[in-house]
């Protein structure tokens, strides 16, 4: 899967109830997503993690944690519901 952050504001990654991560709405293993958010084609405006409501406090907190000691860019944990 090619992400490209051209024009990109900010990244959404999403964290389902059984583990799985989504970026930008598309399926991405663990491994292809610690190389996309080390790589070079970041997005300006940083990645919004949004947790699944069906994950833990404690999990989110891990997650938000691998996320930022990862990252090349900000992540910021998004709780509201977010509108096109």
């Amino acid at each position: 899967m090619a992400i490209s952050s051209q024009g990109a504001e900010g990244w959404f990654l999403v964290r389902s109830p059984s583990g799985s991560w989504f970026l930008n709405g598309e399926p991405i293993a663990a491994n292809r997503l610690n190389q996309t958010l080390t790589g070079d084609d970041r997005p300006s405006g940083g990645v919004r993690f949004l947790p699944s409501s069906g994950r833990s406090a404690e999990q989110v907190a891990v997650d938000l944690a691998w996320l930022q000691t990862i990252s090349a860019v900000p992540v910021h944990l998004q709780l509201e519901e977010v509108r096109p």
